[in-house]
């Protein structure tokens, strides 16, 4: 099995070897636990072979990926008990031994979950595929790391039917592009079939319905400065009132006068 030089940085510390156990979860973990790009972001090539990482830019990589939310660490460990069970205690002694490569592993897991159930989403039909693949990639790079171990052959019969699954998969997705990519062709056809016959089309009446656009927000906008101008013009002053008489001054002039009388 092939590993990059970044991921042998991690399996060997100051020169002795990682345990066994250890040995198999970095693997698994460095390479087998999120799909090529292409597979999830929906390119035509999804199912090419996933990228081999180049000296320690996959390594700088994945040192600068942002931590995870508690919420988000649950998410990725809930989406490995859905999918493939068997990286949950690997995951729990990875945590234990170096917490480091966990938070790493956690952030593969919960960005190959968020893609797939955004594409489950928007793109049902390839979910399914897309799933299956991450599920059988996983399972032969889990099973290819053990063998580093073991090397005994006795995996050889497992692998070699999952190699096969891939293949079918692989097969499958491309089938499924190809196909989603002929409809959007034959519907780019059949517009370009239209402008060319029209060449002209509807320009008379988009150019009208941009000019009556145009003139209703000009009015608006003339409407709008009018306003904001008599808002702020100063408002003209106000003689004060009269002050209305008291009752009671009125009721002692009118004795004042009765006693005159």
């Amino acid at each position: 099995m092939f590993l990059a030089r970044s991921s042998l940085g991690h399996l060997i510390t100051r020169g002795r070897l990682i345990p066994p156990g250890r040995l198999i979860l970095a693997c698994a973990c460095l390479t087998g636990l999120v799909l090529p790009a292409a597979a999830l972001e929906g390119q035509p090539n999804a199912a090419d072979p996933p990228a081999k990482l180049q000296g320690d830019a996959g390594q700088t990589k994945a040192a600068g990926a942002p931590s995870l939310t508690a919420a988000e660490e649950q998410e990725a460990l809930g989406f490995a008990r859905s999918q493939h069970p068997q990286l949950l205690p690997l995951l729990e002694r990875l945590r234990q031994d170096d917490p480091n490569e966990y938070r790493k592993a956690l952030s593969d897991l919960y960005r190959a979950q968020q893609k797939l159930h955004r594409m489950a989403d928007q793109n049902p039909e390839r979910y399914s595929l897309a799933l299956a693949l991450w599920n059988v990639q996983s399972r032969i790079h889990l099973l290819a790391a053990r063998m580093v171990r073991e090397a005994d052959g006795s995996h050889d019969d497992t692998l070699k039917a999952l190699l096969t699954e891939r293949r079918r998969l692989r097969v499958e997705l491309l089938q499924f592009d190809r196909m989603k990519a002929a409809e959007r062709v034959a519907n780019l056809d059949v517009q370009l079939n239209q402008m060319q016959q029209d060449p002209d089309g509807d320009i008379e009446k988009e150019l009208s319905k941009l000019k009556q656009t145009a003139a209703h927000q000009a009015r608006a906008a003339k409407m709008n400065l009018e306003n904001a101008k008599a808002r702020r013009a100063p408002k003209p002053k106000q003689e004060p009132r009269p002050k209305a008489k008291d009752k009671s001054e009125t009721g002692t002039k009118s004795d004042a006068v009765s006693e005159a009388r």
